[in-house]
């Protein structure tokens, strides 16, 4: 292919130079995997490995059979095996070298998928991915096949289990994002990052919730990485790579479960172990002796992991728990930690006893910078970390998104194939709101049964959004959702579930509501409520109403929003009548002058002449003169000093990064921040007063701006 489609010759040096690292990189890591023979000589051995090599070039192995297999390295080598079986019956006669023979197959495939999964995509442009960077996909390769190894201190009798293991549960992907192959699939061991969570109102790093409990439910919304947080800790326990605060687990056997696999046939099984053994992935059936689960479990040397409770069907979540409750009860030694969404599982007694709850805090400024390093890091491109970081400090929708490992990841797939632009805009809110509603659900296979389609998920929410902007709340009750949901309902004229089904779905399902709290119902990320919100006023053709509000904090990131989804005479109108308020209203000024800038930059189109016109007053008009302001708080809960600090601080940044004449930086002295420019004063007051409204801290901690003759004051007790 080559010879036949690169004309350069120098081109074609390079591809084979690269092909050839890729082959000695592969060569490497198999010669480590046939080193250990147990008992046969050196002759068994080449015969077992000629074998090998034979039924993996007969076996013809097409897309479709990668396809079938995903991951998982045992599936491939039966498919291998049932294709060359006369052929191993006829060469190896003795239980020694079958089981050999074995081991080397799964381990072969396990490097095959881990290859396969690290280099480019088939496609005609494989050639220029390879030129474009050198080095790159070798170096990927050697990152990939460099984890599906097995330390020698694990117990031999589940080697082949635990390489699968780690091959089939180490590869992320970012379901339900239309990227390129190459880019949905990553090494997660390469990008994880440590989170915190809140365990009886204490924060905590996860990893020591995990250590201090022997019995966690692990909770959070869609995204916040409870499946790459499971998945992680059965890599780390299967390659003896534990961090020091859980090296107690060292020598536990890690047993994974999609509680979506715990369908009514599996529960059906004979005794608890039976079903464990059928819904546990990888399964149990030629990697492990007959009898091994069951054995490890009344040892008390199993670390149980069951994923996503909230994903099993209504009608099976009773009979799941009564099963993991009978598990609990006959296993007490092990350990066990169940996930489930934020809201969605229920009571933890259902589990079995003692199981605490912990609940996933978003990622910090510093978590985010952590897994964006080490995304690109890992993608081989780690110049582009500290552009995208920069990009996010200066869009404060972004900035409050990537909060969400999923979503952080996401951002930085998109980023790294498409670039800033493709940040900008309401594409992407579109796009992650289309993931998080249907998308994602439908490529994991999740049950279909009584799911909502997309367009009325998005209708329910973009209504539910709009009301709730245009009546200045930011949560709901559960019963006014249900009834405003009822009176949606009437007004439709399909069969829908009832209002609290509807709500449910919204809820567990879709991802982008959640329950903070047992009775009450809000958004995920105030970004998706102000998409929503937006994209409802356009759709009704009310710019009236978004151009009379937008001196309004709250309505202002609605504007914003709704600026690149108007149709042109929708645009011309809103900044019409924007450019006639920065010029009326000195009040508001500042700040309205700051969003008619951000229209002009979003609006799809716009005619020249108002262009230059909105050029002209924004320049000529004096918005508000060069002061320095210093930002300070105090808080009665000083033990969450430091953290209340960092979150006001982080929200201050986020609103101001895109505001002209605004510079934020640290103080002189512990938890201050200095601000000046043009716009210090009403861009810091503004993102102080937002911040003490939406969020839940309370009491509210007293925040004061100072400046060379004034000083203004919120005291703890007041609304903003």
């Amino acid at each position: 292919m080559i010879d036949e489609e690169v004309v350069d010759s120098r081109d074609r040096q390079r591809l084979r130079r690269e092909i050839a690292d890729i082959e000695e990189t592969i060569r490497e890591r198999l010669l480590t995997d046939v080193a250990s023979s147990g008992t046969l000589s050196e002759s068994e051995r080449a015969t077992c490995i000629e074998i090998v090599v034979s039924c993996l070039t007969s076996a013809q192995l097409s897309e479709h059979d990668y396809d079938i297999v995903g991951m998982n390295a045992a599936d491939l080598a039966a498919i291998v095996e049932e294709r060359g079986r006369d052929r191993i019956a006829k060469r190896i006669h003795t239980l020694a070298g079958r089981v050999y023979f074995t081991d080397v197959l799964i381990g072969t495939s396990a490097i095959l998928l881990a290859t396969i999964a690290a280099g480019p995509s088939p496609s005609p442009y494989v050639f220029a991915t390879l030129l474009r960077e050198p080095g790159g996909v070798s170096a990927a390769v050697r990152r990939s096949i460099g984890g599906t190894a097995i330390p020698a201190t694990q117990p031999e009798n589940g080697s082949l289990y635990l390489r699968t293991l780690v091959t089939a549960l180490d590869q992320g992907e970012l379901i339900g994002f239309t990227l390129a192959e190459s880019l949905r699939r990553f090494r997660l061991s390469g990008v994880y990052t440590e989170q915190t969570v809140v365990v009886e109102d204490t924060e905590l790093n996860a990893d020591i919730a995990l250590a201090d409990s022997r019995r966690l439910h692990i909770l959070g919304v869609a995204g916040s990485g409870k499946t790459t947080m499971l998945c992680r800790l059965a890599v780390a326990c299967a390659r003896d790579d534990l961090p020091e605060s859980l090296v107690h687990l060292r020598g536990l056997l890690p047993v994974y479960v999609p509680a979506r696999r715990l369908t009514r046939d599996a529960l059906r099984a004979d005794s608890a172990v039976d079903v464990l053994e059928s819904a546990m992935h990888p399964g149990p059936e030629g990697l492990l002796d007959p009898g091994t689960v069951g054995r490890t479990l009344a040892d008390g040397r199993a670390l149980v992991l069951i994923d996503g409770m909230d994903e099993v069907t209504e009608d099976q979540r009773m009979s799941c728990s009564n099963w993991l409750r009978s598990l609990v009860t006959s296993f007490p030694d092990c350990r066990y930690v169940v996930s489930s969404r934020t809201g969605s599982a229920g009571d933890d007694t259902r589990f079995g006893p003692g199981f605490v709850r912990a609940q996933i805090r978003p990622l910090t400024e510093r978590g985010v910078a952590t897994l964006v390093h080490r995304w690109f890091t890992s993608a081989g491109e780690p110049g582009k970390a500290d552009e995208l970081l920069d990009l996010v400090r200066r869009t404060p929708q972004l900035s409050e998104l990537v909060t969400l490992p999923l979503l952080c990841a996401v951002i930085c797939a998109v980023y790294g194939e498409r670039g800033a632009r493709a940040l900008q805009g309401g594409d992407i809110y579109e796009a992650l709101l289309e993931m998080l509603v249907e998308r994602r659900d439908v490529e994991r296979g999740l049950p279909a049964a009584n799911q909502l389609p997309r367009s009325l998920s998005l209708l329910f929410l973009e209504e539910m959004a709009g009301h709730m902007v245009r009546n200045d709340i930011r949560e709901w009750t559960t019963a006014d959702a249900e009834e405003f949901i009822g009176h949606l309902t009437r007004s439709m004229s399909r069969d829908l579930p009832e209002p609290d089904g509807v709500l449910n779905h919204l809820v567990d399902r879709s991802g982008v509501l959640i329950k903070p709290a047992p009775d009450v119902v809000g958004f995920l990320h105030v970004t998706f409520l102000d998409f929503l919100a937006a994209r409802h006023f356009v759709l009704n053709d009310e710019i009236t109403l978004l151009a009379d509000n937008a001196h309004r904090p709250t309505w202002r990131r609605v504007v914003a929003m709704a600026a690149p989804q108007l149709r042109p005479k929708q645009g011309e109108y809103l900044l019409r009548r924007l450019l006639t308020l920065v010029i009326d209203d000195e009040g508001h000024r500042p700040a309205l002058a700051s969003l008619l800038q951000q229209c002009v930059d979003a609006v799809p189109r716009l005619d020249p002449e108002l262009r230059n016109r909105v050029e002209d007053v924004l320049g000529s008009t004096q918005i508000w003169g060069d002061d320095v302001w210093i930002i300070s708080f105090s808080s009665r809960d000083m033990a969450s000093h430091h953290a209340v600090a960092e979150e006001m601080f982080g929200w201050i940044r986020q609103h101001t990064a895109s505001r002209p004449d605004v510079v934020i930086n640290n103080g002189a002295l512990p938890q201050t921040l200095r601000a000046a420019g043009r716009l210090a004063l009403p861009a810091v007051l503004e993102a102080v007063v937002e911040w003490r409204t939406i969020t839940a801290r309370m009491p509210r901690p007293a925040v004061t701006v100072r400046g060379a003759e004034t000083r203004i004051t919120i005291a703890d007790d007041e609304r903003a």
